[in-house]
């Protein structure tokens, strides 16, 4: 466009914009309608043909095509009616648009909102259906969830009446009491009496009150501690102790004066070590019976006399002869090592003696017999009484040794060598030998030649010794070598008795005779001694109770790490018996289980295994004898009990077959029943016996008609297992004479025969409706239960589950739930059918923290053993009540007091809280002390214990806990385990040891020395301050052994040598193990989309793990992920269809997940898949009305959204998906799809296991087949899947499921604007955060991290201390700083009591993916991945609150496109402010392209970046004091000509109707060219608008885009620096604003529509943002100047020219309208700003043009953009006023108008 071009359009847009402020709103709403409602046809047309090319199957068009020729055609639309829509609208009044048809705008409004219409067609307005539909109407659910319906709230805050079927006082307990008040409790007695006395003894049994039973009824049954029964008696003394096996009354406290010490504690007689009694009161102390040296009658008192005449004071005579001298008197020869030498042989000799004077001159002389020497040097110096020579080749004889000490001559303190001939060894033996735990030593023998040792062995020098060189020696820390002394036996024999090794070994042996040097050869050629270990034996093997499995036993342990499968172990014909898929592991060296295959003939008791030769070896031997034999297996000791469960519908219509299932039997032995059916009837049985004749299947099916109608039929099934056991069960079933839905209910997840209080489960009412009589139809279900105190779940009272919660029903009671079912269409045609569940209640938990066995220093002080834990599963309002007792197990006494002041009593004193403490002093050192907690609540009571050992002094204090589990410490194979130890120390450590132990008692082996089998090396982690340290180690999923107990223990030792240790006893679940699996009957494919059927036959589990339920998956993948294809049920047999095989492949590998109560086990089996040639409109319509239809009647939608996304995906092969982010209507598979999942979400109670089944449903959902509207409640249905994970104790997502959901959520979020759809994008956030909440359950501390991403952002979590720096998986990385290092160390108190470390969650949003941003400016100064951290709780995950600290985070980003002249500032996002903020936040920035955001709180971080600054002084001529020149009293609009090379319009305030008339006549001649010029002007070129529209008007502002400017200038500082003149470089388009921030919004909820104003800064503390900010926020763009000036801010007094902008929009003669509140801004002085409006009308499709509106409020901020206020009609005049502010009364005077 040229600048000519561009003057026109100014002059004409602005002289329009007069003239229609002034011409008739009648011709102007003609205009409107008209042009209007051309515009939206052009723009449906053109939105319609653009779609229709986006959808198109050509290949040749692209995504990116597609999207051009969209905006081509909405631009060519928008061009044509141009002129006409501007000119319409501008003219518009605000009543008059009110009146005006809404048709066009309406669809206008739809057309460009970019949010979401609400249901009265504002964009993002918050209008909402009521529950019959009406938007915004006056329909409301009732408390029960039912439209309009009529239950009410009573006064215990219960819903009652309506669908409830509730009485009116439901809720309140028998005493009249509300159940629902804060701390309810039950106010009668055990007896059932409100307000009764009868209360329950300490034998569990209700006495007094009105039982009939006195209090003391039970006083018979107490011990002499008051426990009932508890067997305890008095002693010979007196006192209350534990009985002994042989009812001994002798006492501990009887001392050896045979006197009884009162109270025990005080000190008593006892034997001292000479065998006298002394202390106590025989009045004799301790010494008694001792001298000097030892006791009286063993040696005398001058035995241990030295030769000073001490006694023990070791003091002896040296070399010089001088009692306890440092042989420095003289120099000589005290003894010489070795001094017995083979001749001829030089050997370095330590000489030890006197006089070695350091420095001097020091030589060994050897002196000959006969009398000749010969000397050598020292060859090294050690001190001034050892040194070393060697010695001269020798003959063999005995020479004298002396030193010569410089010229000294030597003395006559000399030492003897004696050298002999070498003799030659023929034999060291035995050479092998086994080994013998019994058997102490074993004795070796030496031989040489005959006559070899005659002349030797009578020698004084002469020392038998053998040295033995080996690993084995290590074993006892003595290196590789050792040497034993022996013994000459003959002339030719030496013999040496040596320990036996405690492992077997290898080692070399080399005689000698003198420890040092070996005889003959054998330095070089040593003998080779082994030390076998035994072969394992067999020693029995027995099949276990469940028949499932074997333990075979040997003798020893077995090593067991090379064996892979039992046929390693076992020969091929015991193999063979233990069959195909057997299993066999270890559960400690010396016990084999082995869980049996599947065979056509399987091992039965009385069967022989035999062991594979030469396979078992001795476990962790270096040698090992090979084991051999057999075993004979034996019958469990309690053999399996079969139990028959049938299943089916009791009542059948006329037309309904017979189906019954016994497939829930139990006790197979994990392999197939024998059944056996039968009938017995008054009616006729000869159809029905002759078909049952045939059947030997657990499943019965039989033809309705051979029952005669309305008669009972009683079915009988016996079922017979390998074992020989039976057992038989019945089932009535009848035929109506009339067409019913036959109905079966059905209990997942409880064993109905035996229902925890505390258990939560769901009855299904399964419907089967019959074509022939019973066609499908819309059914409805009503629930009803025969106790009136059972709260039925409101939810699902009315629906095909009922969902029975967790403690709804009284415990040991048969509660009886009855189901009516009809079609909507027969409601007078009513089908009943119960099922009754017999409840028991559950288990009191009693629960000490730390392991079961520890040892306390008792210097310690305080000691607490905490039982707070314990809980009651099925929370009666009944106050818990604690006991403790305490037992001094190595004396079997009771604990008595040893300490100061309070010897003798008993302790602990109060034993009644749930918390036992009291000073560790009362312990006596070197006992054993059993505390045991019991808990109580009416009958029920729990006990657990802890052992703890006193020691002496202050050892570091360990508290080992198993951290995960349940609350009887069992695990399950899939877990990591992880143990934690707290170690409380006075000393620092040295060492924490683990270890399991106790493996010969049968619990297991782990070893954890071996790193392979952690999750990560552990670590000591010690709290900065001391005294307390943590670490843990991680067993690896799958390494504990199936059915094994293992006990580990923790040994703690610090500098100073001390050391304790804690134990912790654990279980590993057998799980599920046996299944028989198969898909499509066993024939091992089926035809996709049709029906097939699953199969689980003879699964086991523990017997305390029933019941199990079944869930069938889909591997999906090459990476293994799967898919839920049918629901989790009780049931081991399914139906589904069939789906297609997964791509590149002609197969798909199903797995079954069968969970008993505690774990899953999973089996698989590979199915062909045929593929269905063609897939017509009749075969859909087929499908629909066979396998989605029915179910949806029946209320099914999970079953029905399964087959419903099988549908979809196979009709939609090969259409091309659309890349957009969303479309302009949902498609309408995906809203069938869309309505399943909400209806599946809002009719049940969902189950994990339900949640997996969506999350696998919605990953196939596409969401740009979807509205905005659509994707806002898929986005609601995925928060409420994600919730079902988050909220519930102990859930944790799967990853890949985790990973499908953020997918979707990110497939949503990609496509949505932070300003239109921030709502949305709030919960695609919060999304996220129950992801990790839930994942973050999973994760051990210090196991490392775990990652999901998808589509630019990837979420990690990992639970660590914060002692390192921690990265995101983008790359950044995060130090936590001294504060919280300091605060969350090794041990914190935290919510759950005391925490190691915590939780670290960050999000990584890479430069593709901003969810905050709201403006361009912050999305294109973007400089750096965006990433948020966060800290929680690592038990409860509560999130952290970190703010204010005085060591800042330090978040580590890299730039990712790095440029000169740029500087950058790091900055987190305000929620308060929804902006980017600054505060708290310091930026560093470094040479390697990377920033440090230091920062005080923790929150979303990223670096932006800005012009680097540089420093020029003020313009010349810049303006620096009051007002601005020619402007006095009123305000000008003004665009300033030296810096714009456009032409300027100045409007002045004087202008009134006349002149504007006159105006306006000049150029009515002219309108139409006008019009024509504008309309070729836009066409020409036009800069990009955006709408702001309501459904009353529109309105389009658009900024002259100006010349850029000179960037030469650094930008203003914030908040009051001083201000230059500063040129920005102005993108096209869009203007930065250089004026202040403000923090606070000021009065009005209604957007101005623009305000051009000279002489304005913003005052702080009164604007939302900037000014600029604001004015963009409304869509406008503007270019403003600050000129350098005074920064004054107004106060009272201040001078007129202190000038205040009242912003509003009102009617066309520019009075304010009541309607419209203004919104008033306080701006300072001396800040000029020039700013340049231009409004004109016309579409815009260019987002980066402006933004949309935001509301603003008197009383709150607005912490986030959210629903757009209406826009404005045309720009009118801005009112500008002054204010003085005032505290007084803050009034508000007009100083002047435009």
């Amino acid at each position: 466009m040229t600048r000519l071009q561009r003057l026109c359009l100014i002059v004409c847009c602005l002289t329009l914009f007069e003239f229609v402020s002034n011409t008739s709103s009648q011709t102007v709403e003609t205009a409107t309608d008209e042009s209007d409602s051309d515009s939206v046809e052009l723009a449906t047309q053109a939105d319609e043909s653009s779609e229709s090319e986006s959808d198109s199957d050509s290949d040749s068009v692209s995504d990116s095509d597609d999207s051009e020729s969209d905006s081509d055609d909405s631009d060519s639309d928008s061009e044509d009616s141009d002129s006409s829509v501007e000119l319409a609208t501008s003219e518009m009044s605000s009543s008059d648009s009110e009146s005006s048809d809404l048709s066009s705008s309406d669809e206008s409004s739809v057309e460009e909102c970019f949010g979401i219409l609400d249901c009265a067609g504002v964009c993002n307005g918050d209008a909402l259906e009521d529950c019959a539909g009406q938007c915004n109407g006056n329909a409301t659910y009732d408390c029960a969830r039912q439209c309009n319906g009529d239950a009410t709230v009573n006064d215990c805050n219960e819903c009652v009446g309506g669908k409830t079927g509730r009485a009116a006082n439901f809720g309140m307990d028998k005493c009249g009491v509300c159940k629902s008040v804060s701390g309810y409790r039950i106010t009668w007695d055990c007896h059932g009496t409100c307000d009764g006395d009868a209360a329950i003894d300490t034998c569990r049994q209700c006495v007094g009150g009105e039982t009939g039973l006195e209090e003391d009824h039970n006083e018979g049954r107490l011990d002499c501690r008051g426990i009932c029964d508890g067997g305890w008696r008095l002693d010979d003394c007196g006192h209350c102790v534990p009985p002994t096996p042989d009812n001994s009354t002798a006492s501990i406290w009887m001392d050896c004066s045979d006197t009884c010490v009162d109270p025990p504690g005080l000190d008593k007689a006892y034997e001292n070590e000479c065998g006298v009694c002394v202390g106590g009161n025989t009045g004799l102390d301790e010494d008694t019976g001792k001298n000097v040296c030892g006791c009286d009658s063993e040696v005398s008192a001058t035995s241990c006399l030295g030769c000073d005449g001490v006694a023990n004071s070791g003091a002896v005579y040296d070399a010089c002869g001088v009692c306890n001298g440092t042989g420095m008197n003289c120099v000589g020869v005290g003894w010489i090592r070795p001094d017995f030498i083979p001749s001829n042989t030089a050997m370095e000799l330590t000489i030890v003696g006197a006089g070695f004077t350091e420095g001097s001159a020091l030589s060994c002389i050897f002196t000959f017999p006969d009398g000749s020497t010969d000397e050598t040097d020292m060859v090294s110096y050690e001190n001034n009484r050892v040194i070393t020579c060697m010695s001269p080749q020798l003959a063999a004889a005995n020479y004298t040794v002396t030193i010569r000490r410089d010229s000294d001559l030597p003395t006559d303190i000399s030492g003897t060598l004696s050298v002999y001939d070498d003799i030659t060894i023929s034999d060291v033996g035995p050479a092998i030998t086994q080994l013998d735990a019994s058997v102490a030593d074993i004795t070796l023998t030496v031989t040489a030649a005959a006559g070899a040792f005659a002349d030797v062995r009578h020698s004084p020098f002469a020392n038998p010794t053998l040295i033995m060189r080996g690993t084995i020696f290590n074993y006892y820390n003595l290196g590789n070598e050792h040497v034993f002394t022996g013994e000459f036996v003959s002339d030719e024999e030496m013999r040496f008795i040596v320990d036996m090794p405690v492992s077997s070994c290898v080692v070399e042996a080399v005689p000698s005779l003198n420890g040092q040097t070996g005889l003959g050869d054998t330095e070089d050629n040593p003998f080779s001694l082994s030390v076998i270990s035994p072969a394992p034996n067999l020693v029995s093997a027995q099949f276990s109770n469940n028949g499932a499995g074997m333990m075979v036993r040997f003798d020893r342990g077995v090593q067991y790490k090379s064996f892979s499968s039992c046929r390693d172990i076992f020969d091929d014909d015991s193999s063979d018996l233990l069959g195909q898929g057997s299993s066999c592991f270890f559960r400690d060296p010396k016990t084999l289980i082995i869980i049996i295959g599947k065979a056509s003939t399987l091992v039965t008791p009385g069967d022989v295994l035999t062991l594979r030769s030469g396979a078992v070896r001795t476990f962790q031997q270096e040698i090992s004898h090979v084991a051999s034999g057999n075993v004979t297996v034996d019958g469990p000791d309690q053999p399996l009990q079969p139990l028959a469960v049938l299943q089916g519908s009791p009542m059948i219509p006329s037309c309904g077959d017979v189906r019954i299932s016994g497939r829930k039997s139990t006790g197979s032995g994990a392999r197939s029943m024998t059944y056996a059916w039968d009938v017995e009837s008054s009616g006729s049985t000869t159809s029905v016996d002759s078909a049952l004749a045939s059947v030997t299947a657990p499943d019965l099916t039989m033809n309705g008609t051979f029952l005669d109608a309305d008669t009972p039929y009683n079915f009988s099934l016996t079922v017979t297992n390998f074992f020989g056991e039976s057992h038989t069960a019945y089932y009535v079933v009848e035929r109506s004479a009339i067409a019913l839905p036959e109905v079966k209910v059905v209990a997942k997840g409880v064993d109905i025969t035996s229902a925890s209080v505390s258990d939560s489960f769901d009855l299904t009412a399964e419907v089967t409706f019959y074509s022939a009589c019973v066609p499908p139809g819309a059914t409805v279900f009503s629930w009803s239960v025969d106790n009136s105190d059972v709260p039925l779940n409101l939810k699902t009272i009315d629906k095909r589950t009922l969902h029975v919660d967790a403690n709804s029903l009284p415990g040991d009671e048969v509660i009886t739930f009855t189901v009516e079912v009809y079609k909507s269409s027969e409601s007078d045609k009513i089908v009943q059918s119960s099922i009754s569940v017999t409840t028991v209640s559950t288990p009191l938990v009693a629960i000490i923290r730390g392991g079961a066995e520890t040892t306390v220093g008792r210097d310690s002080g305080t000691l607490e053993i905490d039982g707070s834990a314990s809980y009651d599963p099925d929370e009666v309002a009944i106050d818990m009540t604690y006991s403790w007792t305490c037992v001094q197990e190595t004396d079997s006494s009771s604990c008595y007091s040893f300490m100061s002041g309070e010897e003798g009593n008993l302790f602990p004193k109060s034993a009644s809280s749930a918390v036992l403490s009291f000073d560790a002093m009362n312990m006596q050192s070197d006992k054993t002390y059993l505390f045991t907690l019991t808990i109580s609540k009416q009958t029920r009571q729990a006990t657990a214990s802890v052992r703890i050992s006193a020691v002496s002094g202050n050892p570091p204090q360990v508290i080992v806990e198993l951290a995960t589990g349940d609350s009887t410490n069992k695990v399950t194979f899939e877990d990591t385990v992880p143990i934690k130890a707290f170690v409380k120390h006075s000393v620092p450590l040295t060492s924490v040891a683990w270890e399991t132990i106790d493996t010969d008692s049968g619990y297991g082996y782990f070893n954890f020395s071996d790193m392979s089998g952690l999750l990560s090396i552990p670590k000591i982690h010690t709290s900065p301050w001391g005294g307390m340290s943590f670490t843990q180690v991680i067993i690896k999923s799958g390494l504990l052994v199936k059915g094994t107990s293992y006990r580990v223990q923790v040994t703690a030792t610090d500098q100073d040598g001390q050391s304790s240790v804690s134990k912790v006893t654990f279980a590993v679940r057998s799980g599920v193990t046996s299944c028989d699996f198969t898909v499509a009957d066993g024939i091992g494919s089926y035809t996709e989309m049709e029906t097939i059927n699953y199969l689980l036959e003879n699964c086991v589990a523990d017997e305390d793990a029933y019941p199990l339920s079944y869930q069938i998956f889909l591997v999906k993948d090459d990476d293994d992920n799967t898919e839920a294809v049918t629901q989790k049920g009780s049931e081991p047999s399914a139906s589904g269809v069939g789906k297609s095989a997964r791509d590149g492949y002609d197969n798909n590998v199903f797995v079954a997940r069968v969970c008993d109560r505690y774990s899953c086990e999973e089996f698989t089996t590979e199915v062909n898949v045929t593929v269905k040639a063609s897939f017509s409109a009749a075969d859909i319509t087929d499908f629909k009305s066979n396998q989605i239809e029915p179910l949806e009647f029946q209320g099914d939608y999970l079953g029905a959204l399964v087959n419903t996304n099988m549908l979809v995906t196979k009709t939609s092969e090969g259409r091309r998906r659309r890349k957009r982010s969303y479309a302009d209507t949902t498609s309408s598979d995906q809203q069938d799809l869309l309505t399943l999942i909400e209806n599946v979400i809002s009719t049940s109670v969902l189950s994990l296991d339900d949640a997996v089944l969506l999350i696998d449903q919605a990953s196939q959902l596409v969401t740009s087949d979807m509205s905005l509207d659509s994707q806002n409640d898929f986005l609601d249905s995925i928060k409420d899947v994600s919730e079902i994970f988050s909220s519930t104790d102990g859930a944790v997502i799967k990853e890949e499921n985790a990973r499908t959901l953020l997918s979707q959520i990110q497939n949503v979020a990609t496509g949505l604007d932070p300003v239109w759809n921030d709502a949305m994008l709030d919960k695609c956030r919060d999304g996220m955060g129950k992801l990790m909440k839930s994942l973050i359950r999973g994760k051990s501390l210090g196991g490392g991290a775990t990652d999901i991403a998808s589509s630019g952002v990837t979420l990690r979590m990992e639970k660590d201390v914060l002692d390192e720096s921690f990265s995101t998986a983008g790359g950044a990385s995060v130090d936590f700083g001294d504060d919280l290092k300091n605060t969350y160390t090794a041990a914190w108190t935290c919510d759950s009591g005391t925490c190691s470390g915590v939780s670290v969650k960050t999000e990584h949003y890479d430069s593709s993916t901003d969810l905050l941003s709201t403006s361009d400016e912050d999305k294109n100064s973007r400089a750096t991945d965006v990433v948020a951290v966060e800290l929680s709780d690592p038990d409860s995950d509560e999130t952290l609150n970190v703010t204010g600290l005085s060591s800042p985070i330090t978040v580590n980003l890299t730039i990712n496109s790095p440029a000169s002249g740029l500087i950058y500032t790091c900055k987190y996002w305000d929620d308060t402010t929804s902006a980017w903020s600054t505060d708290g936040v310091t930026t560093i920035e470094n040479d390697d392209n990377t920033v440090q955001c230091l920062s005080t709180h923790l929150s979303t971080f990223g670096a932006f970046s800005s012009p680097a600054p540089t420093t020029v002084p003020p313009p010349t001529g810049a303006t620096t004091s009051g007002g601005v020149s020619g402007i006095t009293g009123t305000s000008t609009t003004e665009i300033d000509m030296t810096t714009r090379e456009e032409a300027v319009l100045l409007v002045d305030d004087g202008s009134n109707l006349a002149v504007i008339i006159g105006v306006a006549v000049g150029v009515l001649a002219l309108v139409a060219v006008v019009i024509i010029i504008i309309v070729v002007v836009m066409k020409t070129k036009k800069p990009p608008t955006k709408q702001i529209q309501d459904s009353e008007s529109k309105i389009d502002v658009r900024v002259v885009t100006p010349r850029p400017y000179d960037n030469r200038l650094p930008p203003p500082p914030p908040h009051g620096g001083p201000q230059y003149n500063v040129p920005v470089e102005i993108a096209p388009a869009y203007a930065p604003l250089n004026i202040y921030d403000a923090d606070e919004p000021v009065p009005g909820d209604e957007a101005a529509a623009a305000i051009t104003s000279p002489t304005k800064a913003m005052m702080k503390n009164n604007l939302p943002n900037t000014f600029g900010e604001f004015l963009k926020s409304q869509g406008v763009k503007v270019k403003e100047e600050p000129h350098y000036g005074d920064d004054v801010f107004p106060g009272e007094g201040s001078s007129s020219n202190v000038e205040v902008a009242s912003i509003y929009s009102g009617s066309s003669d520019g009075a304010s309208s009541s309607s419209r509140p203004s919104t008033s801004y306080v701006l300072p002085r001396q800040a000029r700003t020039s700013l340049t409006v231009v409004s004109e009308r016309g579409r815009q499709q260019d987002d980066a043009m402006a933004t949309p509106t935001r509301s603003l409020s008197a009383s709150s901020r607005d912490t986030r953009p959210r629903t757009p206020p209406r826009p404005v009609a045309p720009i009118h005049i801005a009112e500008m006023q002054a204010r003085r502010p005032s505290s007084a009364n803050g009034k508000t005077h007009t100083v002047g108008h435009i």
